[in-house]
């Protein structure tokens, strides 16, 4: 049966979060796991919610009663992470290391959930570039269709290493709203230029966009382009995404580093 999921997704640095309508292939409950380890200080966290078998299943229910803890692969160091708001697990000393690889452990009604996510190196976002003026048509990141809305092309600048594969999220804010929009980029076919691709964003003349870039590693990249195409597919019984976390959860474990710049569209 088709089951509708609303996934929050964490992002990133920013300490506010985005709401995302998936769909789910069945409708049993499922615990919701959205977990990240930042370069950015208080900004690793593990948000824990449980879907529900019901047709409007909003709000879901937050987990309180896990064990949640994450550990530095690449040192042997171990954090665990206490509840400091509803369903939300920090520890303010966990602050992540470029190179480093991570795993994470969740027990929640005695069942373990566990990924691993390495973090890659940290490339700077060195400029945003405006093309051309505001437009109205299509946009959104990979997938999206033609809309009424405005959009506009802005270009990332940043430079790709050419020994090493890369993976980027990019997060979009325009003014204080972060866009539900899945903009990602590979280097295939584009390793070791300068990126010279566009991000076509929604946005009007004078509203103020916060790009943050994030080097993800290549589990977290197909987990993005699995929601991407379930978010934008019409089939009526959808795929669910490729979360990288094991025992059938739902979410992903992300260990990324983070590059930011604004710009005001002209």
């Amino acid at each position: 049966m088709k089951k509708h999921i609303l996934l929050l997704i964490i992002i990133g640095f920013i300490s506010c979060e985005k709401e995302i309508d998936i769909d789910i292939e069945d409708s049993e409950s499922k615990v919701i796991i959205e977990a990240n380890v930042s370069t950015t200080i208080n900004s690793s966290k593990v948000k824990i919610t449980r879907s529900l078998n019901l047709d409007n299943p909003l709000p879901y229910p937050t987990v309180s009663t896990a064990l949640v803890s994450i550990t530095d692969i690449t040192n042997g160091e171990i954090f665990n992470l206490f509840e400091t708001e509803d369903g939300i697990y920090r520890n303010s000393d966990l602050l992540g290391i470029e190179g480093h690889a991570y795993s994470l452990s969740v027990i929640v009604d005695e069942i373990i959930y566990s990924a691993s996510s390495t973090m890659p190196q940290l490339i700077i976002l060195e400029s945003l570039e405006q093309v051309g003026e505001v437009s109205n048509g299509e946009g959104g990141g990979p997938g999206s269709g033609f809309s009424d809305s405005d959009y506009v092309e802005v270009i990332p600048g940043y430079l790709d290493p050419e020994e090493f594969t890369n993976y980027y999220q990019f997060i979009v804010t325009r003014n204080d709203s972060i866009l539900g929009d899945v903009f990602i980029h590979s280097d295939f076919a584009f390793n070791g230029l300068q990126n010279s691709r566009s991000l076509n964003i929604e946005a009007e003349i004078g509203d103020v966009l916060t790009i943050d870039m994030q080097c993800v590693d290549e589990t977290v990249y197909d987990y993005l382009i699995s929601l991407n195409e379930n978010i934008n597919q019409s089939s009526a019984t959808p795929a669910n995404p490729l979360s990288n976390l094991n025992n059938n959860a739902l979410g992903y474990f992300k260990a990324h580093t983070s590059s930011t710049d604004v710009i005001t569209i002209e």
